[in-house]
């Protein structure tokens, strides 16, 4: 698979990964690497913070999409 971003400037990169949001391809210039709370149920609708956050990777676009403020 290559990049998607790169494959739009007309260049050609291996993608290392996938965006967990829109699935594209992303090379190690575009790639976002983020993380993202673990929760566990603890009761009738309370949720629990885990310790350990988990890994989530990102296109440019979509993280910057997801980190707007409102």
């Amino acid at each position: 698979m290559n990049c998607f971003d790169c494959s739009r400037r007309g260049a050609t990169e291996v993608a290392i990964a996938s965006c967990v949001n829109c699935g594209a391809g992303v090379c190690p210039d575009h790639v976002v690497e983020d993380e993202t709370t673990i929760t566990r149920i603890v009761g009738l609708g309370l949720e629990q913070a885990l310790p350990l956050k988990a890994r989530r990777i990102l296109c440019e676009k979509c993280e910057a999409a997801l980190s707007q403020k409102r």
